[in-house]
């Protein structure tokens, strides 16, 4: 005969194999997809069913955790407090069942799925050519790329909702123990002007020619960028003489700007090669406002790779251009 406490955990135990047994992760799946696109109507189009079908789902999941995941206004859906922790589990549970996958379809056949983020300078101008690399070797393998915020990248590498990161040399990449990473590309930051602008030609700038800057704008990249934190640390022993700031939430965005003589900005050699070859857009000559960047593949350190994730991470590793 079961004690107390005995039956109190069997009973505990049949409970649990009850929730499992009727878990649907499809719902689950709705309400992640949502949240990402914080909108029903758009996540219903990405998942291909109506909007009345994603928002039963999510009446269901609702109703069966009993408390409601989000928060619905006329601007869109954001979560509510107890939405936001449940969907960081959600996407826990994704990330493992996207494991068993891989190991499922025999990774070594070089198949299935894998997510990655880069930062926009590197998903613009460098990872795109090898992806296409990569894909001819590995033609059965679906890369997923998004392109954010070095910040972002890092945030979704660390959340498990990609399993691979691309980002710029941030200063907080040594502060995050979490991460693994490694060293893949360079690139050379440094400070472009539209054609005929006389600074830009002298070898060394004079303290004479410093103050002429401030007659020049600077556009900058949004916060969080990696371009715009190093674009700053280039142009500190200038800012006394630099003038107002612009500030620009793309790359081509300020790069389109600084070609129609709007002001100066720090780009990147990737992003401006055509430009500088088609004489549209001139590097300043004074090597003080110039350096190099590194990139870097980060990945979970707790979370090793395996499938496809395993596969375009030792691609990358062999490409590596620095």
């Amino acid at each position: 005969m079961l004690g107390k406490s005995e039956t109190s955990r069997v009973r505990h135990k049949d409970k649990v194999i009850a929730v499992h047994a009727s878990l649907n992760l499809y719902p689950l799946w709705v309400f992640v997809t949502v949240v990402q696109q914080s909108n029903i109507t758009r996540a219903s189009k990405t998942l291909g069913i109506s909007q009345p079908a994603a928002s039963a789902h999510l009446r269901q999941l609702e109703s069966a955790l009993g408390r409601p995941l989000l928060e619905r206004s006329s601007r869109g859906v954001r979560t509510s407090p107890f939405g936001k922790l449940y969907y960081q589990q959600a996407i826990r549970v994704f990330a493992e069942v996207e494991r068993l996958d891989a190991l499922a379809s025999g990774f070594q056949d070089g198949e299935g799925r894998v997510r990655l983020s880069a930062s926009l300078t590197p998903g613009a101008y460098w990872l795109p050519r090898l992806l296409s690399i990569f894909l001819q070797r590995y033609p059965r393998i679906s890369p997923e790329l998004s392109v954010a915020s070095s910040k972002s990248v890092v945030e979704r590498v660390l959340a498990q909702e990609v399993a691979i990161g691309l980002i710029g040399d941030l200063p907080a990449l040594n502060e995050l123990p979490d991460l693994s990473c490694e060293l893949v590309a360079q690139d050379t930051l440094g400070l472009w002007s539209c054609p005929g602008n006389r600074l830009a030609q002298i070898p060394r700038l004079s303290d004479t020619d410093l103050t002429h800057l401030a007659q020049h704008p600077i556009i900058l990249r949004e916060p969080g960028s990696s371009t715009r934190s190093q674009a700053l640390e280039i142009l500190e022993p200038l800012l006394g003489h630099l003038g107002q700031t612009l500030e620009l939430a793309s790359g081509d965005a300020v790069k389109e700007a600084t070609i129609a003589g709007l002001g100066l900005a720090v780009l990147s050699s990737w992003a401006v090669a055509r430009e500088r070859a088609s004489n549209h857009l001139m590097r300043f000559r004074d090597p003080r406002l110039r350096r190099s960047r590194a990139f870097y593949i980060i990945r979970r350190a707790d979370r090793p790779l395996i499938g496809c994730s395993r596969l375009l991470w030792e691609f990358l590793c062999e490409q590596r251009d620095c």
